[in-house]
């Protein structure tokens, strides 16, 4: 499926990473419902018109009375083509699209469109305009003259209806949806947040020669207010002042929506192919309002985690003046994360009302040999695929196998003879195993993986042996269907006897010995400035959320630049489950550096599958299970802690120290597979007494770890200055805790954040809610999802993702 992306500044999404964009998230939801890819042809950009209306810069921002628009209109094809200057390729229209600039106009970018997508083969259209030509600076500035902004923003319709025919001759059987604005200021906008950027316009404004821009200077200040707004005769400059505005914007929304959707509708002329679609934002969703949808300001400076791009491309071109201003705060009345969610969420609840049809190509399926098969839910999977699941019901089997065993033959356990008594395994030991297997097993079918080497080995060898039979164990029923794509292993006593003495003693000598520890490279691998980085945790089940988080890492453009692996791959990280629960399923990247960190169920098998297959696979370039990756104001650091469970050996914490003492001014992040510390476990001692020192010193900024199977942000350390973050929910279905308080947030998909304070390390917030993909027990299990770091200097911007790419939190740390 290929949808097209034309307009202005809210498609392309200003101030918003890719993941987050409103086109984005439309094609996610489509494909998912189709179960099929969906290829995003983005030419909106920031700053669009139309077409051009001869009104530039401060002049037009600063005209009291905005004149409106001539009927009718109409422009030749040939006069665009003259005017619009080369097609830009999709790199430089994605490296551009943040900078608010009037061309291309909507109309170029259909002709652009048009010959980078041969025979108009598009099928599905998603465009919008008419806030540039309009301009927004006449929303928010108060000198405005409220008609003429209201007559402007209504006069727009001939150039839409111009703009839809010419859409529909390029691509004829795409269908078409037309989105709208929203009232960018409410009777709840907070004017102490809104006038400090008016006041920075009308200084612009000054810079510019215009003298005009002298009122807006004492705007929310007591003294000069009041004077400076004497046209109005105020005698409550604020709360008249918002209201004169609320109810401008107010009109003006009413008067564009009215011009979109007449437009559509002559143009649609009852075919049934195009729609308008009203965001509906209310007015606690204006700006500055307490449920505001759009980004936020600090004293007239914007928030948002582009602004810092855009002030690089003024500085990178000595753009100065109102140039520079209406650049850098381009963010000024757009959608924020939940804004651009709702968008989208309102697009495609259109699109399933209408009931679209979309024409489907053909297209021939790879048959993967014993792969997992991706659907539009996650991952479902043929028995002959799906990952054999080793719980209580194989445990008792397993117990049995040995009492009957020791019972034949009352004077030998069975074992005393084999290797495994040679590798200091005893039957008590194995017994004791078999117990914590049935102590942390659910009971309904769904992966259990206690903390224990002996209990995870026998797991893996009952599930390897189980998967060499598997034939003969689904004939007679002994492998049942578990509900989220494994089957459950419920095979009795006869079945393992065989397997545990024929096999079990040589297979567990092989596996007791660890490999031998890579010592860390001293280079320091270089990433780009702008480096966006998918880390995902306790990932490796092969199951669950897990290939839904893969396929969405996958698919997320531009492409991630790094892709990491917090450790554990379940059940004890043999090569057999390497394979197929973690290189198998790998998201596949174009040009991204691939990272794993060690953890201790893999190195439950003396790490076979880790160094032997994960290290040595060419996706993952690494020389040892610690690496370093830097830019010019960030350090990262993986480490490996668990070839020493929980704890760091003293050539690691040298290797450390020389890379901390070598970052300059760099802040220094960590990354490894268990925690320093924890709301709900304790362990991080070791590693918190051998960084004692850095940490106290202040020198680690962040510190990203896995293993405890939720995803668990914490306040920011008030004596080490450390943002400490937990992101082990990629695979793993947890069972959801019990909190006594009511949730901080819900998030889109329903899930939400809960506040958690009972320990003496910080503060947290947890994501809680249900696992979508552990069925018919959804509600017993946390969701599982994934973080995105998109790297800005020396800040770093994180986004939590539900397994299927849903934004559900956004934060900056700095």
């Amino acid at each position: 499926m290929k949808v097209l992306v034309l307009g202005d500044s809210i498609l392309w999404g200003q101030g918003l990473a890719e993941e987050q964009k409103t086109s984005t998230l439309v094609c996610r939801e489509l494909g998912r419902s189709l179960g099929e890819p969906v290829t995003i042809h983005r030419f909106a950009h920031s700053g669009a018109d139309v077409w051009d209306d001869g009104q530039r810069g401060v002049i037009a921002a600063m005209n009291p009375d905005p004149p409106p628009f001539e009927r009718p209109f109409a422009v030749s094809d040939e006069i665009v083509r003259s005017t619009r200057g080369p097609a830009r390729s999709p790199a430089a229209r994605d490296a551009s699209g943040e900078v608010p600039l009037e061309a291309p106009y909507l109309l170029h970018q259909i002709l652009d469109a048009a010959e980078e997508i041969p025979g108009g083969d598009v099928d599905l259209v998603l465009v919008d305009a008419g806030i540039n030509d309009t301009e927004v600076y006449n929303l928010v500035l108060p000198f405005k003259a409220t008609e003429s902004v209201v007559l402007r923003g209504g006069s727009i319709l001939s150039r839409v209806r111009f703009a839809l025919d010419r859409l529909g001759k390029a691509f004829p059987r795409a269908k078409v949806v037309v989105t709208g604005y929203y009232p960018v200021v409410s009777e709840q906008t907070d004017l102490d947040e809104l006038l400090p950027f008016a006041r920075r316009v009308g200084k612009a404004a000054l810079e510019e020669g215009l003298e005009r821009g002298r009122r807006l200077l004492g705007l929310g200040e007591p003294e000069a207010g009041l004077e400076s707004m004497s046209d109005f005769q105020f005698l409550d400059p604020f709360g008249k002042l918002r209201r004169s505005l609320a109810e401008r914007c107010l009109r003006w929304t009413e008067a564009v929506h009215g011009s979109l959707r007449r437009a559509t509708s002559d143009w649609d002329a009852g075919r049934g192919v195009g729609l308008f679609v009203d965001p509906a934002f209310g007015p606690e969703h204006a700006a500055f309002a307490p449920e505001t949808l759009i980004w936020r300001f600090d004293q007239g400076n914007p928030l948002d985690p582009r602004a810092a791009a855009r002030a690089r491309w003024c500085d990178e071109r000595n753009v100065r003046g109102f140039d520079r201003l209406i650049i850098e705060c381009a963010s000024m009345g757009h959608p924020n994360p939940e804004g651009a969610a709702r968008y989208a969420d309102r697009i495609v609840r259109a699109i399933k009302q209408a009931d679209w049809a979309f024409e489907r190509t053909p297209v021939l399926e790879e048959t993967l040999l014993r792969r997992p098969q991706f659907g539009a839910e996650g991952v479902t999977a043929t028995k002959g695929s799906a990952p054999v699941l080793i719980g209580r019901s194989a445990a008792i089997a397993l117990g049995n196998a040995f009492r009957e065993r020791s019972s034949d033959e009352p004077e030998s356990s069975g074992l005393e003879s084999t290797a495994v008594a040679r590798r200091s395994v005893t039957q008590a030991e194995i017994e004791a195993a078999v117990e914590r297997i049935k102590e942390a097993d659910h009971g309904n079918g769904v992966i259990t993986a206690p903390e224990d080497a002996l209990a995870s080995l026998l797991q893996s060898f009952l599930a390897e042996h189980a998967d060499l039979n598997r034939d003969d164990l689904l004939s007679r029923n002994a492998l049942s269907e578990a509900g989220s794509g494994g089957l459950e292993a419920t095979f009795d006593t006869h079945d393992v006897k065989g397997w545990v003495f024929d096999y079990l003693p040589s297979w567990l000598a092989g596996r007791l010995h660890k490999r031998p520890f890579l010592r860390p490279s001293e280079t320091v691998k270089t990433i780009p400035e702008g480096a966006r980085i998918a880390l995902l945790g306790d990932w490796g089940t092969g199951l669950y959320g897990a290939p839904a988080c893969a396929k969405s890492i996958a698919a997320v453009r531009p492409a991630y630049d790094v892709v990491m692996h917090l450790g554990d791959v379940y059940y004890a990280g043999t090569k057999d489950e390497v394979q197929r629960r973690f290189l198998d399923l790998w998201p596949t990247v174009a040009g991204a550096q691939n990272r794993a960190l060690n953890s201790n169920h893999e190195m439950y098998s003396g790490g076979e599958g880790y160094f032997d297959l994960t290290l040595k696979d060419g996706r993952f370039q690494q020389s040892s299970s610690c690496f370093a990756m830097q830019t010019s104001r960030l350090l990262l650091l993986g480490l490996d802690t668990a070839y020493q469970d929980h704890d760091l050996s003293d050539d690691q914490v040298a290797w450390i120290r020389r890379r901390v003492d070598g970052a300059g001014g760099r802040k220094v992040v960590l990354f490894s597979h268990h925690q320093p510390f924890s709301q709900y476990e304790s362990g991080g001692e070791k590693l918190v007494a051998k960084l004692g020192d850095l940490l106290a010193q202040r020198r680690i900024f962040a510190w990203y770890w896995a293993h405890e199977h939720r995803c668990v942000f914490f306040d920011r350390h008030e004596d080490w200055q450390m943002w400490g973050r937990c992101i082990g929910h990629s695979g793993y279905p947890a069972f959801r805790d019990r909190f006594k308080t009511k949730p901080v947030k819900t998030n889109s998909d329903g899930s939400f954040w809960q506040r958690v304070s009972q320990t003496r390390w910080p503060a947290a917030d947890v994501l809680d809610g249900v696992n979508v993909y552990v069925a018919g027990e959804a509600e017993r299990y946390s969701p599982n999802g994934y973080v995105t770091l998109v790297l800005e200097g020396d800040t770093i911007h994180e986004l939590v993702h539900a397994a299927d790419g849903t934004v559900l939190k956004t934060s900056t740390i700095a």
